[in-house]
């Protein structure tokens, strides 16, 4: 699996401004510039690099994408298809009702202002979300450099799901949490596009 954030030279990490993602991405395509190639063949090479680094940029630039990244390399994926909670689920439901029932009957203030409240929702679960990693990121990387400095220890044989085997309680807990609030924000992107979009 290739790792978008060693591609851009970029840290592992949720918190990573759009300015820092692009400076990344000009510094990295810079030094693939095929005018650099000395041969056809390193021109090739450097012209499939830059692609490899574009696409990283794409999958890291955006703060969903970056969050399901983060999730894959963790080995976390599977924690995306944990179910909602039921009270999420309903509160869900009845934005949608609404949703639909103000775009329906051409109701722009109530469009208007389901949108502030749904953009209100999603600042507070982006908030979740970058938290969670906080939390995530400090422990991943304790465990993985516990792991290459323990002669015994054998390296995490992932489940069926894809999930390692061992990983600590907290970080568990904090990825599970990392994947909820992406989920949710999945859900509330759906909800602003149907809002933002034609009636």
């Amino acid at each position: 699996m290739e790792d978008p954030f060693r591609i851009l030279g970029l840290p592992r990490q949720f918190d990573l401004t759009p300015a820092e993602v692009t400076t990344a991405h000009l510094r990295a395509v810079s030094r693939l510039h095929p005018d650099r190639a000395t041969d056809e063949v390193q021109r090739v090479q450097m012209v499939q690099e830059a692609a490899a680094v574009g696409a990283a940029k794409q999958r890291v630039a955006h703060d969903l994408t970056r969050a399901e990244e983060l999730l894959k390399l963790l080995g976390a994926r599977s924690f995306l298809s944990a179910p909602l909670a039921p009270e999420y689920l309903m509160e869900t439901m009845e934005w949608r009702d609404a949703i639909e029932d103000a775009c329906s009957h051409g109701d722009g203030a109530g469009r208007a202002e389901l949108t502030v409240r749904i953009r209100q929702r999603r600042t507070e679960e982006l908030a979740t979300l970058a938290g969670a990693f906080r939390i995530a990121m400090p422990l991943a990387e304790r465990g993985l450099s516990e792991h290459s400095s323990s002669q015994s220890a054998m390296p995490a044989t992932p489940d069926i799901h894809g999930t390692p085997a061992v990983m600590s309680s907290d970080l568990r807990t904090a990825l599970q949490d990392a994947a909820a609030a992406l989920v949710r924000l999945r859900y509330l992107d759906r909800m602003l596009d149907r809002l933002t979009g034609d009636p």
